[in-house]
């Protein structure tokens, strides 16, 4: 598979007029029922979202995911990639564990920004993680951009699109700054290992702020 690129960002522009009308992702819920969403509409959505992401932020500003796995955070993680944002892939704090290695990563990388799902606001005020931190629901910035204006942004190989983070099961959380020049390098190597095609469908049930979750299946 080809995908000599600077950035994964192309590859969604490119994806959205060769292959508008196929089925970019599909999410299967808990109860069963699919969400699915096409190239065009998945770029047009998220370039709504980053649109409205920069109306509120500066760019280079890192953003904390705090959201449950679906199709909303992978638009949320494009989003923060075609806005010029650093995105920080994580989960919503769940437990008194997940809370207490949240606080420590977003004290190493002081994320000012929260994004997150409208059901989780409340409960994520009420968390110690939001001490500091703006929170921005998604569900109020995925709404039609008056204007999509991101098309003007240069994504430089070296530049940080994102920051991953361990687990932390053996210590403390470790953070990776990862480069538009690294993210295509992986998707090139996992292509070259697997020996995918055009046209193939991945089936992953790994969490999004997981890297292979993210990179290798998403991405």
């Amino acid at each position: 598979m080809e995908v000599s690129l600077d950035s994964v960002i192309e590859k969604l522009r490119s994806n959205a007029v060769s292959k508008s009308a196929q089925t970019a992702y599909t999410f299967i819920d808990d109860a069963g029922n699919e969400h699915s969403i096409n190239y065009k509409r998945l770029y047009e959505e998220v370039t709504d979202i980053a649109s409205n992401l920069r109306s509120q932020l500066e760019a280079g500003q890192r953003v904390a995911l705090l959201m449950p796995t679906g199709l909303e955070y992978i638009k949320a993680f494009y989003a923060c990639l075609l806005g010029g944002l650093i995105a920080v892939p994580l989960y919503p704090p769940t437990t008194p564990k997940s809370v207490q290695r949240l606080q420590k990563i977003i004290a190493d990388n002081q994320s000012s920004v929260a994004l997150t799902i409208k059901s989780l606001a409340d409960p994520f005020r009420e968390s110690s993680v939001s001490e500091s931190m703006e929170l921005i629901q998604f569900d109020e910035i995925s709404k039609p951009s008056i204007a999509r204006n991101n098309n003007d942004i240069a994504f430089e190989s070296n530049s940080i699109p994102f920051l991953q983070y361990t687990s932390g099961s053996s210590g403390d959380p470790k953070g990776v700054t990862i480069s538009h020049k690294n993210i295509v390098a992986n998707i090139e190597s996992a292509a070259s290992a697997t020996n995918v095609i055009a046209g193939d469908t991945f089936c992953s049930w790994l969490p999004l702020h997981h890297d292979m979750g993210m990179v290798v299946s998403i991405l």
